[in-house]
């Protein structure tokens, strides 16, 4: 980024490219033209004003995480399957709808499941990249649930 993009742009900007590129998931405000990390529900609750300049990381990480997990579906759907779109359905399946879901107010997981409900068709459980993934989430929750 130094090298190539920095010159091009005006050095005043730096510092704030800099945040978006490489602290992007940071939830940040700033208090007396500091910038402070917060959590994103704190971010909510204390510093939701244009005064602090918020910028909430964490949302913006579910954010990218939900369109991840979209466009694995979408590829296993069109029959475009590996391994790793499999692993990305079942570790953010399993992520959002089984630890942590709610950021800034807003449940993940129920919007994790609402996609996964508008999106089954009839013979999807016939459909096999779909179905391979859908049956690996099933077991490790299985696996979870038994002593």
């Amino acid at each position: 980024m130094k090298r190539e993009v920095y010159k091009l742009i005006p050095k005043s900007w730096h510092n704030q490219i800099q945040d978006f590129t490489e602290n992007e998931f940071d939830s940040i405000v700033m208090i007396d033209g500091k910038k402070v990390k917060k959590t994103s529900n704190d971010l909510h609750k204390e510093y939701n004003q244009d005064e602090f300049a918020p910028r909430d990381g964490e949302l913006i990480k579910v954010a990218d995480h939900l369109s991840a997990y979209i466009e694995a579906y979408t590829s296993l759907r069109h029959y475009v399957s590996s391994s790793y779109l499999q692993d990305a359905i079942v570790e953010l399946h399993i992520q959002y709808t089984t630890e942590k879901s709610n950021v800034a107010g807003i449940d993940f997981g129920a919007i994790y499941a609402e996609y996964e409900k508008q999106h089954q068709q009839p013979g999807l459980e016939t459909f096999t990249p779909l179905h391979d993934a859908y049956s690996r989430l099933r077991k490790i929750q299985e696996e979870k649930l038994s002593p």
